[in-house]
């Protein structure tokens, strides 16, 4: 009931950690279930989405991973602002230059083909590594 409360209500994303039988519903209802090897069987294991032998392992997964994720997240974004700034300035500049003709600076294959290929770079190269 508390994941159902915190999932729900508090809009959060939950991260529900068991190790056995009594803890499926928690770990099913969570958005990542993670299930210890434990005493009580492999239940708590097969209906995760992670599943670890020990506790102990447990730190490499919060502390490790989500560190690299909100690293990876944030040069996201801050590359996809420069990408908007840039584009956003070259345009402002053409219509000063071009006396507010109304005339479009970029055709939409460009702009197409920039937003692509600048953002499956990022996605590939922060992907990979």
């Amino acid at each position: 009931m508390i994941v159902k409360f915190v999932k729900h209500k508090l809009h959060g994303v939950v991260l529900a950690i068991g190790d056995g039988g009594n803890d499926i519903g928690m770990i099913e209802e969570a958005n990542i279930g993670v299930g210890i090897l434990g005493r009580e069987g492999k239940s708590a294991a097969a209906a995760s989405d992670f599943y670890f032998g020990q506790f102990k392992h447990l730190d490499r997964l919060l502390l490790h991973h989500g560190r690299w994720f909100y690293m990876r997240i944030s040069y996201f974004f801050v590359y996809y602002g420069w990408k908007n700034l840039i584009m956003t300035v070259l345009m402002f500049l053409y219509i000063l230059r071009s006396a507010y003709s109304g005339y479009p600076a970029f055709s939409e294959f460009f702009i197409t083909m920039y937003n692509l290929l600048i953002g499956m770079y990022l996605i590939g190269y922060y992907g990979v590594w």
